[in-house]
């Protein structure tokens, strides 16, 4: 809202005019105790002060203190005279001449009906009313306004401003051309990094129930295979998508040509299981024979 601060000395009392406030509580039409912009009957801006009850004013001031000067002599009688601007033979403020007598403009304190949403008297185009007296007030009106980090007149959220909020990392937007995914949350175990960059096998981090391990690289033969799975796991030890030990096979991993070493492991296994249980049956001695 318009501010300003006039301090007008005198020999007998000084007079001091504070600016407007902040906005007034949804229950008020105003500040109490604040000013806000108006003109004299003859035009000249002044200022008028809220009262304590916060939905009135006071009368129209100079901005000196002073009273306004009385409207002009025949105002309102439908003849234009010499110091009138216009004169439509009423006392509206709502139309386009004013009961001062004075064509109605943005910016006047009275709302013009037909022509503008709202009429503030200042010049504070952040304030619900803008400059142009439209009313702003709303996320996607192009005027960043209280509450709001931006806005850039539009309902995209995938660019910078989403929501009237500055875009970032974890806000569950999209942003285009810098984020390959968000899923709104900072958890680094999912598909969706903390970063805002997709999961990926050798990131360093185990995506829980997809990969077995992730050492940050995708070399084969250091306990931890290119598709994120333990290699060289006995039988029987939970590894792998489907728990079932080893490398995943041909159709798991989705390509041909890849090895699967579960099944050599398996038989490597049984190999030895065999070969321990007849030598054991070998040095078993023999009793219960007859003589």
């Amino acid at each position: 809202m318009r501010k300003w601060i006039a301090l007008g000395i005198s020999a007998i009392t000084p007079v001091l005019f504070v600016a407007c406030g902040d906005s007034a509580p949804p229950d008020q039409l105003c500040d109490p105790g604040t000013f806000i912009f108006c003109r004299c009957p003859d035009g000249e801006e002044g200022s008028r002060q809220c009262k304590d009850d916060g939905q009135s004013f006071e009368v129209c001031k100079l901005q000196s203190g002073d009273a306004c000067p009385d409207r002009p002599v025949g105002c309102g009688d439908g003849s234009v005279s010499e110091d009138e601007e216009c004169d439509d033979g009423n006392m509206a403020d709502d139309d386009a001449c004013t009961s001062l007598c004075i064509n109605a403009v943005c910016g006047d304190g009275f709302v013009q009906t037909g022509v503008e949403d709202c009429d503030d008297g200042n010049s504070e185009d952040m304030d619900g009313c803008h400059n142009d007296c439209t009313a702003g007030v709303g996320c996607g009106n192009g005027m960043t306004e209280a509450g709001e980090d931006c806005d850039d007149g539009n309902t995209d959220d995938t660019d910078a401003c989403a929501e009237c909020k500055n875009a970032a990392c974890g806000d569950g937007h999209l942003q285009a051309g810098v984020e390959e995914c968000d899923d709104g949350n900072t958890t680094d175990t999912d598909a969706c990094r903390y970063n805002c960059i997709d999961a990926a096998c050798g990131d360093g981090v185990v995506r829980a129930g997809v990969e077995d391990c992730d050492d940050g690289n995708v070399t084969a033969g250091d306990g931890c295979s290119p598709a994120c799975h333990v290699e060289g796991a006995p039988d029987g030890m939970p590894t792998g998508p489907d728990g079932g030990g080893g490398e995943p096979t041909n159709s798991d991993a989705g390509g041909c040509c890849q090895s699967s070493t579960a099944g050599a492991n398996g038989a490597l296994w049984l190999a030895v299981l065999v070969a321990l249980s007849l030598r054991r049956r070998r040095r078993r001695p023999v009793t219960g024979l007859a003589e």
